[in-house]
């Protein structure tokens, strides 16, 4: 069993196809499959059955899944600790949706590493499906989102608050009023978030 192979094993959880994982990991179809029939010889157990287009996880995928999430975790750890001087105190990671990623926690994490020098903040940003999934598997230790929490086994604590506002160009017909009903924009070009967005949910 090789770290590589966890990878490969992670990313067909992920997305439940061998065509999906090997575009994520930059390998061939044929590349992913060997490496997990191999794995599957080594356990002794089937990992995935075809449902259709998609792979459903055997129970043993899914408990070697959650192996392989804990083992993939402090491998990055340790590669992250490595790369500062002197004993560190700990690797936080963090993941975030867009909005907060990009313009809230930047500057609050280096000014906590500036009064925390020892320990490494590791930033990820993602949507925000994306972020309960990553806290709910272990693999970020914090999560920040823009809406409310999907998947009930999470603790939400309110943070701070945000505003949507639309934005058109200079000449459109809304650029110059106070207020807009959504109704109005119905028979509007709207560009949009991708599913899982917060932003696009709201």
């Amino acid at each position: 069993m090789t770290l590589r192979q966890l990878q490969i094993l992670r990313e067909v959880l992920r997305r439940h196809s061998l065509t999906g994982a090997a575009d994520e990991l930059g390998l061939t179809q044929p590349a992913v499959s060997m490496q997990m029939k191999a794995l599957s010889a080594e356990i002794g157990a089937p990992l995935f059955l075809p449902r259709g287009r998609r792979l459903e996880a055997t129970p043993a995928a899914e408990t070697l899944g959650g192996y392989a999430e804990r083992i993939l975790r402090l491998v990055d750890e340790a590669a992250l600790a490595a790369t500062l001087p002197g004993p560190q105190a700990a690797v936080v990671r963090v993941a975030a949706s867009t909005t907060p990623g990009v313009n809230l926690l930047p500057g609050l994490i280096a000014a906590f590493r500036r009064q925390n020098a020892a320990t490494l903040v590791q930033l990820e940003v993602h949507n925000s499906a994306g972020v309960e999934q990553r806290v709910a598997s272990g693999e970020a230790d914090l999560g920040v989102i823009g809406g409310p929490r999907s998947l009930p086994r999470l603790r939400a604590e309110p943070w701070c608050d945000d505003e949507l506002v639309l934005a058109v160009p200079p000449d459109h017909p809304h650029a110059r009023r106070r207020r807009v009903r959504v109704e109005e924009l119905a028979d509007d070009t709207l560009l949009m978030r991708e599913p899982g967005s917060a932003t696009r949910a709201s």
